[in-house]
């Protein structure tokens, strides 16, 4: 019955134009490609600046605000000083209506491939690893069309989230833009609901794992997002656990109610591998339906 029930409202949501139609794969692999283009995207290149002012036109162009979070910070990997940015997109310059939805994603790149096999640690373009869940999280707000739904929505972009080190002790070292904007919150974060941090959805193994500190955040949403996975998309919803440091846990920790959904293991992930080619659209568009549907019918309204 409740498969019924799924696809029901879908073909009535498909239906209706007006109020969108649906998470569109194709031009998510698009943007991909453009901010691939640039080239790397670590903090104080020239192709992190690029790409910083390309979100920004995205942005606009889906009628948001752009609210910018400079801050000094200093790559753990390289401990190489580096400006990084923040960006939020918003509903209006006051913020989201109550309650509202967080739909984060980091944009930066890691510094180095130092996963590749070679051993050389070239430079990695982190089309998955980055600029996927960016051009999802996009994606997913256009995909409203009109819905009144929007102005509770909130897009937000992490900075210097990949420069992070191994090792248990090495930590702190991960999310440090996540980690700045949840020490330097603005003050309408109180109206926000839940939110969701989008990683490595574009791999064509696509497997996503309960996390554990998500659980233990919003327990609900878990439950509800993989209830709706396992009937949309159930070869891309596991009911295995996953433990992971990424831009949710600074937001759980300041206490507000964050999911992490990262596509773990990714086969080219910290490689020259991670390459736009090797992008899947099914698997973003299976996770985009899940994902759209849970922003229409979801619990956090």
């Amino acid at each position: 019955m409740r498969v019924f029930a799924i696809g029901l409202i879908l073909i009535i949501q498909c239906a209706s134009s007006a109020r969108g139609g649906g998470f569109d794969a194709e031009l998510a692999g698009r943007w991909i490609r453009e901010q691939c283009a640039y080239g790397p995207r670590v903090p104080g290149t020239p192709a992190h600046e690029n790409c910083r002012k390309w979100i920004g036109e995205r942005l606009r162009e889906l009628g948001m605000t752009v609210q910018e979070q400079e801050f000094a910070t200093s790559l753990p990997l390289t401990r190489q000083a580096a400006r990084a940015c923040n960006i939020w997109g918003l509903p209006s310059k006051d913020g989201p209506t109550s309650p509202a939805l967080i739909i984060s994603a980091h944009w930066d790149t890691r510094p180095f491939a130092d996963s590749d096999p070679s051993g050389t640690k070239p430079p990695m373009l982190g089309a998955n690893d980055g600029a996927a869940a960016v051009a999802m999280a996009l994606g997913l707000y256009k995909a409203l069309g009109d819905s009144p739904l929007k102005k509770h929505i909130v897009l937000a972009f992490w900075d210097a989230e990949d420069a992070g080190m191994s090792g248990p002790d090495n930590e702190w070292t991960w999310a440090v833009g996540a980690r700045y904007a949840a020490a330097h919150r603005p003050a309408w974060i109180k109206r926000v609901r839940l939110g969701i941090n989008i990683d490595m959805p574009a791999g064509s193994d696509l497997s996503l794992k309960r996390e554990m500190f998500s659980e233990k955040s919003a327990p609900w949403a878990v439950d509800e997002i993989w209830r709706i996975g396992h009937d949309l998309a159930p070869n891309r919803f596991s009911d295995e656990a996953l433990s992971t440091t990424d831009d949710h846990r600074p937001w759980i920790d300041a206490g507000v109610p964050y999911v992490d959904l990262i596509g773990w293991p990714y086969a080219y992930w910290h490689t020259a591998g991670d390459t736009p080619e090797h992008c899947d659209p099914k698997a973003m568009r299976a996770l985009g339906e899940v994902l759209d549907f849970f922003i229409r019918n979801g619990g956090w309204k």
